[in-house]
């Protein structure tokens, strides 16, 4: 399992701002694949109406540049789908923290429990706290 992945040991709160970390990062690799899309889908018609105009010189230049755009586009697509994933499992387990039962221990109560049971001489911990 990833390391990224585990919520153990941090606090709900914790865990809630290290989640939100990554739906931000998810949402910005959402408008990254947008831009490398829109990118992409320009080039592709400058290619076309480069082909249209007879302009082979300047269609070969834009569909090198299509190309690129193409590839920004996969990896950026990519990105965006393992974040999501990511994210859905990290929510997962966000909402499985928030059900446990948060336990808390009085350290001041417990000192002084323990205390009382050296100075009694009972060190069987048969009392309540």
């Amino acid at each position: 399992m990833h390391e990224e992945l585990d919520l153990e040991g941090l606090t709900l709160q914790e865990a809630t701002s290290y989640v939100a970390k990554y739906l931000a990062a998810h949402k910005q690799s959402q408008q990254r694949r947008q831009q490398a899309e829109e990118e992409f889908r320009r080039w592709e018609t400058r290619v076309r109406l480069a082909h249209e105009k007879g302009e082979t010189e300047l269609a070969s230049a834009a569909l090198a540049r299509a190309e690129k755009a193409a590839t920004e586009f996969k990896q950026a697509r990519a990105e965006e789908k393992e974040l999501a994933i990511t994210c859905d499992l990290l929510k997962q387990r966000l909402e499985r923290l928030a059900r446990q039962p948060e336990f808390s221990v009085d350290a001041e109560q417990l000192l002084s429990h323990m205390q009382n049971m050296i100075d009694s001489g009972n060190t069987e911990t048969g009392g309540t706290l």
